[in-house]
């Protein structure tokens, strides 16, 4: 499993124009779930991001978790996360288990 994480003020992923997904202030994810990977996996990695401490406090301190500001998580299943050269794209969790896996996550 591969994952990036982008703090934003806001954010949105559109599709053909059309906006399927936004948030406020929180995190972009994009996910990469690899065929070993689990659901219980991904539920472990969201309890460890939940808990990073990089937002902003009162004094500039980034010292606040996501929960600490009320912030919301924007995920998107990225299998290309685990691309290599050559290309193992086969080496990716099926579109719909990786997919499921993601969306078994709670923040």
């Amino acid at each position: 499993m591969k994952i990036v994480i982008q703090r934003v003020s806001d954010a949105c992923v559109k599709v053909a124009g059309e906006v399927v997904g936004s948030i406020e202030k929180g995190f972009v994810i994009l996910f990469g779930v690899g065929q070993g990977d689990s659901e219980a996996d991904c539920t472990r990695l969201a309890e460890k991001i939940s808990k990073l401490r990089i937002f902003e406090d009162d004094a500039g301190k980034t010292n606040l978790s996501l929960k600490d500001v009320s912030g919301r998580v924007l995920s998107i299943s990225q299998f290309t996360l685990l691309a290599r050269k050559p290309p193992e794209f086969y080496k990716r969790r099926a579109a719909r288990a990786g997919k499921k896996a993601v969306r078994a996550v709670q923040f």
